[in-house]
């Protein structure tokens, strides 16, 4: 419901002057964004990406975030993070079948607080990426689209380059790769 909308509010809150028609924009999305976020029991976990990006810019205007928003920047990320915990699969077993949220889609470093949710579910998919390294050094995708194959083969390729830039920056701030 807010994928990306609530990211791009705070982005356009954090580039756009204070007190500016675009950052009062910014703020009435952001606010519907909080009401939403803060009524779920559960959520997807590219909204939660979304959501959790929202706080990372707003942690650079926390105090203006406490005074606009009915709830503090705390409570929003103590509710992503309860909802990221629901959406991830604990099932080590089925990680390399299908599309699913795993620990570390919403875990970037050690210093992340959801590092400490996820506990020893980190290392295990610390571990899976490891173990799902190809020889020339990317990962494949978990999923297909049996419909429009050429367009498939070109996403697939895309995606690929996507999770190599992602998977090798969490497991260099995990410490397992030198470089």
């Amino acid at each position: 419901m807010f994928n990306p909308g609530v990211e791009l509010a705070a982005y356009l809150v954090h580039w756009s002057p204070v007190h500016s028609e675009a950052s009062q924009l910014g703020w009435k999305a952001i606010e519907k964004a909080i009401d939403h976020l803060m009524s779920q029991s559960e959520m997807g976990q590219h909204e939660i990406n979304n959501y959790q990006q929202m706080v990372k810019l707003m942690k650079l205007r926390e105090s203006e975030f406490n005074h606009q928003i009915q709830y503090s920047l705390n409570q929003v990320l103590e509710k992503v993070i309860l909802l990221a915990e629901q959406c991830v699969d604990r099932d080590v077993s089925s990680w390399s079948t299908g599309y699913k949220a795993l620990p570390l889609d919403f875990v970037d470093s050690p210093e992340d607080p959801l590092c400490n949710q996820f506990g020893h579910l980190v290392e295990q998919n610390l571990d899976f990426y490891i173990h799902q390294l190809s020889q020339e050094g990317t990962w494949d995708i978990s999923w297909s689209w049996d419909s429009y194959p050429e367009e498939f083969a070109v996403a697939r390729r895309d995606w690929k380059g996507i999770l190599a830039v992602r998977r090798y920056k969490i497991l260099k701030s995990f410490g397992y790769l030198e470089y």
